[in-house]
């Protein structure tokens, strides 16, 4: 859920840096909305790490909020954002592993 809850923000960060209203309304709504594409990606097994699933659940979300290229410019960058997270996790989780005895 922490994880839902940090990517939620950041979703909000980038939208209310585009125009969309700064509240705790929008804020709780994006949360609980990237919570909600994350599981419709997850649901989804015919497409690797829900690509497109997500991506669709959150401009459907974001349509009436934002002008469609901001919407469009916050899923993309979403995705960048989190694919690089995800690698930076990745090194450092390889770094700090203990080595293998021979």
């Amino acid at each position: 859920m922490l994880s839902w809850v940090v990517a939620g923000v950041h979703v909000w960060l980038l939208a209310t840096g585009l125009g969309l209203d700064a509240t705790g309304r929008t804020l709780v709504m994006l949360v609980g909305g990237y919570a909600l594409a994350w599981v419709a990606g997850f649901v989804v097994v015919f497409v690797p790490a829900g690509a497109g699933v997500r991506e669709a659940v959150l401009l459907a979300l974001l349509a009436g909020a934002l002008p469609h290229a901001a919407v469009l410019l916050v899923v993309l960058l979403t995705r960048a954002l989190l694919t690089v997270v995800d690698l930076v996790f990745a090194a450092v989780g390889m770094l700090v592993r203990p080595a293998r005895s021979r």
